[in-house]
């Protein structure tokens, strides 16, 4: 159903996301610097949550599109590709500022939760990055295309829970580390950069 080959190049690509700080990343970081290991996991959950919702929204509006027009779901990989350059020499010359947790007032669990469901869900560019970058690993001739996506949707949410999971649980020390080593975004940024365009240029050459 999926090939393996491409899936491993799947797997890498997102590792490289994942570690790339985001708003997830600062939001479950600022959750357990602010209030303890907990509420960062239920961050993490929150955000988990959102890509779940992403994953099934996607998956419907690819499908459709792919089932609609062969030519559009084309011109929808190569805008794909396009914008998978574009990221990847964006973070190539990003600054590479140290991002901290910024104290947050207390919560319940349930508002925690609810809040990085929201950070996930409301923000755009994980809308376009899902469009964007799922659609180059799917192959329409192997079928079962809603299949394939949830399965890629799946693969990036655990994954990327995994990393905010850790985030939590080492948030202090991995907030002191970062300000004591304020290259380490910048370099973290030009790989995972480096990847972006690796990837489109194999992507086009495929």
């Amino acid at each position: 159903m999926i090939d393996g080959h491409r899936f491993a190049e799947f797997v890498l690509a997102v590792i490289a996301i994942s570690l790339a700080p985001g708003p997830d990343t600062v939001y479950v970081l600022s959750r357990s610097v602010s209030q303890g290991r907990f509420a960062g996991l239920m961050a993490a959950l929150g955000s988990a949550t959102g890509i779940v919702g992403h994953s099934f929204l996607s998956t419907i509006g690819v499908s459709a599109l792919l089932a609609a027009s062969p030519a559009a779901f084309s011109l929808l990989k190569v805008a794909g590709i396009c914008y998978l350059i574009y990221l990847g020499v964006r973070m190539l010359y990003q600054s590479g500022a140290v991002f901290g947790g910024h104290e947050l007032s207390e919560d319940s669990a349930w508002i925690v939760w609810l809040q990085g469901v929201f950070t996930n869900l409301l923000n755009p560019k994980v809308v376009i990055f899902f469009l964007a970058f799922i659609p180059q690993f799917i192959d329409p001739h192997l079928g079962h295309v809603p299949l394939q996506f949830l399965t890629f949707g799946f693969t990036l949410n655990l994954i990327g829970t995994s990393w905010l999971c850790i985030v939590a649980i080492s948030a202090s020390v991995l907030k002191t580390w970062l300000h004591s080593h304020p290259l380490a975004i910048t370099w973290q940024r030009r790989i995972t950069g480096a990847i972006f365009i690796f990837l489109a240029v194999k992507l086009v050459a495929a």
